[in-house]
């Protein structure tokens, strides 16, 4: 992720706004298919890819639908899009959001019970990112309040 992060910023600041970001992102998708190929076929076997293939049930072929289209295509395509735009370091941050938006679909999609002690976790990243993003301001605000 990180090296994709930093070749799509090198990209995208050498061939500026005229760069199509859904395509880079899209044929930057198509890099892991041979690594990931090759390294299923020596771990797993032939065996295990063709009965993988020949068993999929429908479950199957809407997760990878999702994965593929939405998570990764319109995410990273966001994603790179807001690296195109923004400082590294403002846009990082946002990752931090990851595991509270993880936990809060699995609530909602897949019925799980969410625990105290995790609700303290994202309340603890969310105010982590407010001091991160609007602290800065907020220190501004209070020493003119306090200088007038």
């Amino acid at each position: 992720m990180g090296i994709r992060n930093i070749s799509n910023k090198v990209i995208m600041s050498r061939h500026g706004a005229g760069l199509n970001v859904m395509s880079l992102v899209v044929w930057s998708a198509l890099v892991p298919i041979g690594p990931f190929f090759l390294c299923s076929w020596m771990f797993d076997g032939q065996e295990a890819i063709v009965a993988s293939l020949t068993n999929m049930h429908m479950t199957t072929v809407l997760a990878l639908g999702y994965l593929a289209f939405v998570a990764t295509i319109m995410g990273f395509g966001i994603w790179s899009s807001l690296l195109g735009r923004y400082e590294t370091w403002r846009v990082a941050t946002l990752t931090l959001l990851v595991p509270v938006f993880g936990m809060l679909s699995a609530a909602l999609f897949l019925d799980e019970h969410i625990t105290l002690l995790q609700v303290a976790g994202a309340l603890l990243i969310m105010v982590g990112l407010l001091v991160n993003v609007f602290g800065g301001r907020l220190a501004l605000l209070a020493r003119t309040r306090s200088a007038s």
